[in-house]
């Protein structure tokens, strides 16, 4: 059994985690979906109607930025994935230590974070990112 001020440690320590993942998500998830509508006017001005080409400022600084930004979108999204990842299995790690001394073997605890449902959501946008990016550098190269 563990003693009561270590447990007490671990469940402040769970709860912690599980406000930090909400608090990641949300930020993370509420700058996505800027990033994400920002491109969307971006190639929307892009392939917009066009203005005589001599009124048509230069657009290869504004395509070299997208792209950067997508490029560094990339990056910070495997970082978030990593840490939610990370912060699953030490959630699940506490959960064992809480739950070790009970006598039913077939008491599991769980993490409350949905794994799975997370990676495939932050692989979903690595691909979107990576479409965008694409498309830039396409863009950049006519």
């Amino acid at each position: 059994m563990l003693h009561d001020s270590l447990r007490q440690l671990l469940l402040n320590e769970q709860e912690e985690i599980n406000e930090w993942n909400r608090a990641v998500a949300q930020i993370y998830y509420a700058w996505y979906t800027v990033f994400l509508t920002l491109n969307g006017v971006a190639l929307t001005w892009v392939f917009g109607d066009k203005p005589p080409e001599n009124h048509r400022p230069d657009l290869k600084y504004a395509i070299v930025v997208f792209a950067l930004w997508n490029l560094l979108g990339i990056i910070a999204t495997i970082a978030v994935a990593c840490y939610v990842r990370s912060s699953n299995t030490r959630v699940q790690k506490i959960n064992d230590l809480l739950t070790d001394r009970i006598g039913d073997a077939s008491v599991r605890v769980k993490s409350p974070m949905p794994a799975l449902t997370s990676q495939i959501a932050y692989c979903a946008n690595v691909v979107a990112l990576a479409s965008l990016l694409i498309v830039w550098i396409i863009l950049f190269r006519r």
